[in-house]
């Protein structure tokens, strides 16, 4: 299983665990509200879909929006 990480990810950023089944997580990494970076493991599909996000320092709450 890979793990891969996206992002300048620092200690004292918040992290938010989006997903996590024992076996595969995701979690992505927030400063100042913006997204500075995403963690997942077996999910890398998941983890590139948010490199764009990352590079655009999109807001958290626009991450975390349920989605219809």
């Amino acid at each position: 299983m890979k793990i891969q990480a996206l992002g300048a990810i620092r200690a004292d950023d918040t992290v938010h665990v989006v997903r996590d089944d024992g076996r595969k997580f995701l979690a992505y990494y927030e400063r100042d509200g913006r997204l500075t970076g995403v963690v997942g493991a077996g999910l890398p599909g998941q983890v590139m879909k948010m490199r764009g996000k990352i590079a655009a320092g999109a807001p958290i709450t626009e991450i975390l929006a349920p989605t219809s």
